[in-house]
């Protein structure tokens, strides 16, 4: 029997000592919250005459359906100090200091999983702050952490954050623009071979943050997690995405970001997945070279997905999807919406705005006139809305963005990260990027039939974009840099 204790400070306001019991909240079989303060020891907090009964009484007549679950809560009520002392897992509510104090006044809290909750953040300063309240003492101290399903430990909570906040500081000593940064730690995450767990070990290795952070296991969704944290680090809001492949259990997992930059005009939402543009293996240099899955619109990724995975939080996505809207109410009333169509268009409005932009509950006709959706103003809103899912990024732009953060790597580690025409040409055609163009050479780019030809119009016109931007010469002059400055400290030594 799975328990948890949750011990945070009683209500000031109603000077109240308050109890909380449920049942069945994964992955325990119950969980117990005392409001109570850290004053005597910690049988004089169980045993204070608490609102138990009352509590149990209620959760009681909640699941009053679930014979079951009546009956373990009536266990519970009759033997509350047996079930509190059984449960393995206390959460304190309290300063670090506090906890401290108070476990070192009751020997056998050491026996329990002390677990601090940091689902928002990775925080350096909780860190220090138990370090210094428990010394060494920190065998039975666990965190539970956003990323992760499982509990880690506290030297691999401080790990995480430490190699997080390794790369967070590589990026952030760069005047980097939004998309830089982004781009930048895409590099970072699909810097990691994907490697499944072995049949004897647990799946979620390859999958916590944690976990496919610090080791060599790592799968789509340990990729999307350590994308997603360190993009917010970094101050973006970021979102994972899951995928399904339509009637069967296999899925997968990458990232939705809203991108504004100024500095390159780019304002939309856009998908990227680490998972299909990582190193294939430890000799892998070619993956360097292809970005075909960053930065892509919602129209661009369905394209490429085929129907073979499907988003489960929008299924759907057209850029006519306005008029699609339209054409449904027109013909059969809002009631007659999709299912498919309303969860898409609110899960647009969501990722843009936070909002949403149809409450099914005045679907029904029978709604109030005043409460039910006014078909124009969502045509209205969609139509802005398609925008910002389904503006492309020209390679004219993600060829600066690439030069910014290229260089920086490659002054860095110049034998990793080539820096030269080559490797940008070879860039823009591996991703599958589209300069703006004129429309003849768009033309001629469209019913070009083999990857031969499209790869020599490509490289053309990304040598004249070089040569017309100054970025053949800045390339020339970057390189030139490095090579004196490699003489210079060579000479030094």
């Amino acid at each position: 029997m799975k328990g948890k204790l949750i011990i945070s400070s009683f209500d000031e306001e109603e000077n109240l000592f308050r109890t909380d019991v449920s049942s069945s909240i994964y992955p325990y079989d119950y969980e117990i919250r005392i409001r109570t303060t850290l004053e005597g020891t910690f049988e004089d907090i169980i045993s204070k005459p608490y609102d138990f009964d009352e509590s149990i009484d209620f959760n009681i007549d909640v699941v009053k359906e679930n014979a079951e679950h009546v009956e373990f809560l009536k266990q519970i009520k009759n033997n509350r100090l047996q079930y509190i002392k059984n449960a393995d897992d206390i959460i304190f509510y309290y300063e670090p200091k506090e906890i401290a104090e108070f476990v070192k006044r009751n020997p056998i809290l050491k026996t329990k999983r002390i677990i601090f909750e940091d689902y928002f953040d990775l925080d350096p300063k909780l860190v220090n702050e138990v370090s210094e309240a428990f010394g060494t003492e920190t065998s039975n101290i666990y965190f539970q952490i956003s990323g992760n399903d499982d509990l880690i430990t506290f030297k691999e909570y401080k790990d995480t954050i430490d190699s997080i906040n390794q790369r967070i500081n590589d990026i952030e000593k760069y005047n980097f623009s939004p998309l830089e940064k982004i781009m930048y730690a895409y590099d970072m995450v699909r810097d990691k071979v994907y490697v499944e767990v072995d049949e004897n070990e647990d799946k979620m290795i390859s999958r916590n943050l944690t976990t496919a952070l610090l080791g060599d296991k790592i799968v789509c969704v340990g990729y999307a997690k350590i994308f997603k944290t360190l993009v917010e680090k970094l101050g973006i809001e970021c979102r994972t995405v899951y995928l399904m492949q339509p009637d069967q259990k296999e899925g997968h997992a990458r990232n939705v970001i809203f991108v504004k930059d100024d500095k390159y005009g780019v304002e939309g939402i856009y998908y990227f997945d680490p998972t299909w543009d990582n190193k294939k293996d430890e000799f892998d240099t070619e993956f360097l070279y292809s970005y075909k899955h960053f930065a892509m619109t919602k129209q661009r990724m369905d394209e490429i997905d085929n129907g073979r995975i499907v988003e489960t939080a929008f299924p759907y996505f057209s850029s006519d999807i306005a008029w699609e809207f339209e054409e449904q109410v027109d013909e059969a009333g809002f009631e007659g919406l999709s299912d498919e169509m309303v969860k898409s268009i609110n899960h647009m409005a969501h990722l843009t705005n936070n909002r949403t932009l149809i409450d099914k509950i005045y679907l029904n006709p029978m709604a109030p006139a005043a409460l039910r959706p006014n078909k124009d103003k969502i045509v209205e809103k969609l139509v802005e809305l398609v925008e910002y899912f389904d503006t492309p990024i020209s390679a004219d732009i993600l060829l600066k963005v690439l030069y910014n953060v290229r260089k920086q790597q490659y002054y860095a580690n110049p034998a990793k990260y080539p820096f030269g025409l080559n490797e940008f040409c070879k860039t823009v055609f591996m991703s599958g990027w589209n300069f703006e163009g004129t429309p003849e050479e768009n033309l001629v780019l469209e019913f070009a039939t083999t990857p031969k030809e499209r790869g020599r119009i490509k490289v053309d016109q990304t040598v004249r974009y070089a040569r017309e931007t100054d970025m053949y010469k800045n390339i020339q002059q970057v390189k030139l840099a490095k090579t004196l400055r490699r003489v210079y400290e060579q000479k030094i030594k």
